[in-house]
């Protein structure tokens, strides 16, 4: 989480793991595992990249303009030419570096 600000002296592990159980996807939406997707539900389906089966080139470049240097400074895309077809998903490289950096397992975030 050094991206964001916060190291090991600001965050205890007991801390993380309190704003994680808090934010979990199965919490969050009800009891529903992740990948149970309700489209009516505002925690949709509790999947990384799904969002690329919804939008539309138009989506992205409007994203774009608005929170590109959010987008990258949190950590949730590693470039500047993020699109539709630049997506990893729960197993690719990006998603894998973010793990690490927030130090939390798999199994952490899918027991959840």
């Amino acid at each position: 989480m050094s991206h964001l600000g916060i190291g090991p002296e600001l965050l205890t592990n007991d801390q993380l793991n309190a704003v994680l159980t808090k934010h979990a996807f199965e919490r969050l939406s009800g009891g529903r595992p992740r990948g149970d997707e309700d489209p009516d539900h505002h925690s949709r389906k509790g999947v990384s990249g799904d969002w690329r089966r919804h939008f539309t080139e138009a989506h992205v470049d409007r994203f774009k303009r608005l929170y590109n240097p959010l987008l990258l400074k949190t950590g949730y895309e590693v470039s500047e030419n993020w699109g539709l077809d630049c997506g990893d998903g729960p197993g690719g490289e990006a998603t894998k570096r973010r793990r690490r950096e927030f130090e939390v397992p798999m199994e952490t975030t899918n027991s959840q």
